[in-house]
């Protein structure tokens, strides 16, 4: 049935604004609902449209923040909203409810919806079972928490929970607000730090909701091509047989005792040494050091900086645009030489090889023990079975380890590749976050382009591993960043993994 309320639209409007405004918000967005769903929209400069959406925000806004204290009850509470780029938000929360409470739970944002309940994963939180034990309610075990990744992009003003009962009754709250100045890195921590990898259904959480939330930010992080700034101290070598590219991040201080242990070597007088600054916060305070670096060491080398923190991946691969060598050395900072000579010995191993494409080298620990000798592939229970990066014998002893070895797989702490397959290929892979699976990654990308990686047993140095991921900050941010790169890894190359253990 029709009937006509005034005598054209603007008046129908206003009369209909009227209404909404003494409204309380959930019966507002009722009625807007309702309204939007039957009217016709036509397109005349401000459409009903687009004018009830602007109605329904403005009634979002007086939703509160808790459910209405209702029997039977329904505890929901929302911790965090983190924004995923304009592709979503990412909920980390807790809800119970009495039996009865709770048939459904949509998240909606404007006049767009998503079902959450039906795909949320339910997470242990003893701290709500103490509250609800406050508030008379039994519960039959400790999972009332949630996270959950909702794929809904924000239309208008804040998102909104509405809640059925089994009654068909529904009532709505209005969601804290979220931060709209993360950076990229700080999404992605706010994501990572909401689990534990413990949780016993680690699997589902990532595939569903923690692994597409951090990719989608990721993808759509603030990606600096500005020039990069360049230094040179010392002499420039002319077409050099290699260029050595070093990461500076966190600690500048290594570079220092690199360049010490160069300085008795005389192939750093023939080829490009290149330290690439990958932290803004150490850039002026390493740059002013330099040139006394050269005074005393006499070992010319190549400072850049792209004004930007770019991650192990993405700091290497800018690295190799401006890098004049045939050939590539990647190495960190944390990385010394045992003795002189290794890298003219590696040029010249590599140059043997047929189809060569990572040549990586046996690193020790200070106490002469096994770090990296190759990497597999293996199962880690702890992590769902997911596949990780092996290091058979790290921690073992290094004797009777010696020749060359085919690999699956070694480490770009110290790793030597052809120049043009490494831009040929892409570099390192810039999915991976700050450092973790690249190097493991490029070695199986070579491979499936008929590429073998191998590694020499008999060039050894020392590697203190991680001295400047210190910076990334605690452990639990550390460890759920390196499960998520696992899973990243996982998504790419578990199938042919599985394949070769049949």
């Amino acid at each position: 049935m029709r009937r006509t309320i005034g005598p054209d639209a603007l008046y129908a409007r206003t009369a209909l604004s009227g209404l909404f405004n003494i409204l309380d918000g959930d019966e507002a967005i009722a009625l807007i609902e309702r309204v939007s769903a039957l009217v016709e929209k036509p397109d005349d400069g401000l459409s009903t449209g687009r004018w009830l959406a602007a109605q329904h925000a403005l009634a979002v806004e007086r939703l509160p923040l808790v459910l209405p204290d209702e029997s039977p009850r329904c505890l929901l509470h929302v911790d965090s909203i983190t924004l995923v780029a304009d592709q979503g938000v990412f909920l980390h929360g807790w809800c119970a409810g009495e039996l009865g409470a709770l048939e459904r739970v949509t998240c909606h944002s404007g006049l767009s919806s998503v079902r959450v309940d039906d795909g949320w994963v339910r997470l242990k939180r003893m701290d709500v079972t103490a509250h609800l034990r406050t508030q008379g309610i039994a519960t039959s075990d400790d999972q009332h928490g949630f996270v959950c990744f909702v794929p809904l992009k924000r239309e208008s003003g804040v998102y909104f929970f509405s809640v059925m009962s089994n009654a068909g009754t529904v009532r709505r709250m209005r969601l804290p607000k979220a931060s709209t100045s993360l950076t990229t890195l700080e999404t992605v921590r706010a994501i990572l730090t909401s689990f534990s990898v413990s949780h016993r259904t680690l699997r589902p959480l990532l595939d569903q909701h923690v692994g597409p939330a951090v990719q989608i930010a990721w993808n759509h992080r603030y990606r600096p091509m500005q020039a990069i700034t360049v230094d040179r101290f010392g002499a420039h070598p002319v077409n050099p047989r290699v260029s050595v590219i070093v990461p500076l991040y966190g600690r500048y201080d290594l570079a220092e005792y690199q360049m010490a242990l160069f300085a008795d070597d005389p192939d750093f007088q023939t080829l490009e040494l290149i330290y690439f600054v990958d932290d803004p916060a150490i850039y002026d305070d390493f740059r002013a050091q330099c040139q006394d670096h050269f005074e005393i060491y006499r070992v010319p080398f190549t400072v850049a900086f792209a004004g930007a923190n770019l991650g192990f991946s993405g700091a290497n691969n800018r690295a190799a645009s401006i890098a004049l060598g045939r050939h590539l050395l990647l190495m960190n900072s944390d990385v010394m030489p045992k003795n002189p000579g290794w890298l003219g010995e590696l040029l010249t191993l590599y140059g043997t090889l047929e189809k060569p494409g990572f040549l990586g080298v046996k690193l020790l620990y200070e106490d002469e023990s096994v770090q990296h000798a190759g990497m597999s592939f293996r199962r880690h229970s702890d992590w769902n079975n997911l596949w990780i990066n092996d290091h058979p014998q790290k921690g073992q002893s290094a004797l009777g380890l010696r020749g060359l070895r085919k690999a699956d797989a070694v480490t770009a702490a110290c790793v030597l590749v052809d120049a043009a397959l490494y831009r040929e290929l892409g570099g390192l892979s810039e999915d991976y976050i700050i450092g973790d699976f690249e190097d493991s990654d490029f070695c199986l990308r070579a491979a499936a382009a008929g590429r073998r990686n191998w590694i020499s047993l008999d060039i050894e140095l020392y590697h203190l591993e991680r001295q400047s991921q210190v910076r990334i900050g605690d452990v639990h941010w550390r460890t759920n960043l390196t499960l998520y790169n696992c899973w990243q890894h996982n998504q790419r190359w578990a199938p042919q993994f599985e394949r070769q253990k049949r």
